[in-house]
């Protein structure tokens, strides 16, 4: 009787941990210009229970605890200022869904808050971002700053999809 439970045990143990089995996630498009930024997307991965292994050539490395966990990194990543495409299925983001037809809601200015600029580099690249979008005229986007606004007569619909083209994420009010 004992050892038809110490192998039912055994069993499911070995089901359990294969349903959990690491697996090596890649993440595309994440802004990732210096040292600074590296730390950042470290630090933001390992405090998902996930790690961060490296980076490079547009996107990050990740040893995630399954399948699954994509959808949370890139959820941790845009709630830290950036983003990226994760290369697994399941990863989806609120952008992306907000990718449709609607009718353009043109505005005169927006405030964008919670950006990772930790540099000049981060700053002059969505500054770059910012300036493609048809009808911004100026913006006020410096390092380590947390808030910019943008300002001309835009599609504030069009802001959210310009920053993660380049890499980051944040909130457009």
């Amino acid at each position: 009787m004992r050892l038809a439970s110490f192998f039912t045990v055994a069993v499911l143990f070995s089901i359990a941990s294969f349903a959990r089995a690491d697996v090596e996630l890649t993440i595309s498009g994440v802004h990732n210009c210096c040292e600074s930024c590296t730390k950042g997307i470290e630090k933001i991965i390992n405090g998902t229970g996930n790690k961060f292994m490296k980076a490079g050539n547009g996107g990050i490395i990740v040893q995630a605890k399954g399948k699954t966990e994509s959808k949370k990194i890139i959820e941790a990543l845009m709630d830290g200022g950036f983003y990226g495409k994760a290369e697994a299925a399941s990863a989806s983001s609120s952008s992306e869904a907000k990718k449709s037809s609607k009718p353009a809601k043109m505005v005169k200015s927006a405030k964008i808050s919670g950006v990772h600029l930790c540099c000049q580099r981060c700053a002059t690249t969505l500054a770059g971002a910012m300036r493609a979008i048809p009808g911004v005229k100026t913006h006020n986007i410096y390092p380590r700053k947390e808030e910019f606004v943008i300002e001309g007569e835009f599609d504030k619909e069009a802001v959210l999809p310009a920053m993660n083209e380049a890499g980051f994420h944040g909130k457009v009010k």
